[in-house]
C-alpha cells in the first residue's frame, strides 16, 4: 500500500465512517490508476523528466533556495522569474558538459516542461503559467530571445527523384533490383514518416 496516494482521502467527509474494506478497495482503484498513468510514460521521457528534475535541484540549491524546490512560499509571479533565471542557468549550459556552450530554445523550453510536470505530479501549480494559465509573458518572451539567438538548422539537400528513376533504370543483375526496390521502398515511407 501506498500511504501517499491515500493521504488526501483518510478521515475526512464521507471516508471517516467508510469500513476498511471500502478503504482497500479505493487504495487498490488509486493504485491501479497511479499503475496506468505511469505505463502512459516512456522510459526515456522518465529519464529526461528525472534528469530535468536534477538540474532543477542543483540549480535551487545553488541559489539558496534548497528547502523550497516546490517553491510554496513564491507569489506566481515571483515563480516565473524564477524559473526565468533556471531557463537561463539552462541556456548557458551550466548542468551540461565542458563542450556545450549553449543550449537550443526546445531543449530548454522541455527541460522546463518536464520540471513543471513534476511540480504538478505533486499537486503544485504549474510554475511556468501566468494567472490566465497561458505560457508566462515572461518566460514566453525569453523563449523567443532564445529562439531568435539560435543558429539556423543546416538544411540538407533532398535527393531528387530522378536519382531512383535511374536506379530503377539500371536494374541489369539480381544485386540491382534487390537495391533498386530497396531505395524506392526506403523512399516511399520516408515520405510517410509524419503520417
Amino acid at each position: 500500500s501506498n500511504p501517499k496516494i491515500l493521504r488526501p482521502f483518510t478521515g475526512t467527509g464521507e471516508l471517516g465512517n467508510s469500513s476498511a474494506a471500502q478503504r482497500n478497495r479505493l487504495l487498490a482503484d488509486l493504485v491501479a490508476a497511479e499503475t496506468a498513468r505511469e505505463g502512459a510514460v516512456t522510459g526515456k521521457t522518465q529519464e529526461d523528466q528525472a534528469r530535468a528534475w536534477d538540474r532543477w535541484v542543483e540549480w535551487c540549491r545553488s541559489t539558496g533556495i534548497s528547502n523550497d524546490v516546490f517553491l510554496d512560499e513564491f507569489s506566481r509571479s515571483e515563480r516565473n522569474k524564477l524559473f526565468g533565471a533556471f531557463a537561463m542557468a539552462l541556456r548557458e549550459g551550466r548542468f551540461s558538459g565542458s563542450n556545450v556552450h549553449s543550449l537550443a530554445e526546445s531543449t530548454v523550453r522541455n527541460s522546463l516542461s518536464f520540471v513543471a510536470s513534476t511540480f504538478r505530479e505533486h499537486d503544485r501549480p504549474n510554475p511556468t503559467r501566468d494567472e490566465d494559465g497561458e505560457l508566462s509573458r515572461l518566460l514566453s518572451r525569453q523563449f523567443r530571445a532564445f529562439k531568435n539567438d539560435d543558429p539556423n538548422p543546416i538544411q540538407q539537400k533532398a535527393l531528387p527523384i530522378g536519382v531512383l528513376s535511374e536506379i530503377a533504370k539500371r536494374q541489369t543483375t539480381e544485386t540491382e533490383r534487390a537495391i533498386s526496390q530497396l531505395a524506392i521502398g526506403a523512399f516511399f515511407f520516408a515520405c510517410r514518416s509524419c503520417e
